[in-house]
C-alpha cells in the first residue's frame, strides 16, 4: 500500500535496517519499496534509476561481527546482507 509519504518521495523504515558498504538498506514500512540512505540522519530513497538492492545470506563470521560492533541487526535469523547492484545482475555469492 502505498501511503501519501510515500508518493512524496518521504519513504520510512519501520523496523531494523542493514548497514553495507557506506549505505543504510531497509524496505519502506509505507509501501514496502526497498529504501536506501547514506547518513544515520539522512532521507531514505529509493535506489538511483538502473540499480537493485539485492539481498544474500549472511554468513554466520559476518553476523557476529556485526553484532559484536553494534551495527544494525539481520532482518531474519537467519541474516541477510544487502547491496546495490546493476538492475540487470546480480551480486557474487559469497
Amino acid at each position: 500500500m502505498l501511503t501519501v509519504l510515500c508518493r512524496l518521495g518521504r519513504h520510512f523504515v519501520r523496523g531494523e535496517c542493514i548497514w553495507n558498504e557506506g549505505y543504510y538498506f531497509g524496505r519502506c514500512g509505507g509501501c514496502g519499496a526497498h529504501v536506501v540512505r547514506r547518513k544515520t540522519f539522512g532521507s531514505w530513497r529509493l535506489p538511483p534509476p538502473g540499480r537493485a538492492v539485492v539481498w544474500k545470506p549472511m554468513t554466520v563470521a559476518q553476523r557476529q561481527f556485526r553484532e559484536a560492533v553494534g551495527l544494525c541487526t539481520p532482518h531474519s535469523p537467519d541474516g541477510v546482507i544487502a547491496g546495490s547492484a546493476a538492475a540487470n545482475q546480480s551480486m557474487p555469492a559469497g
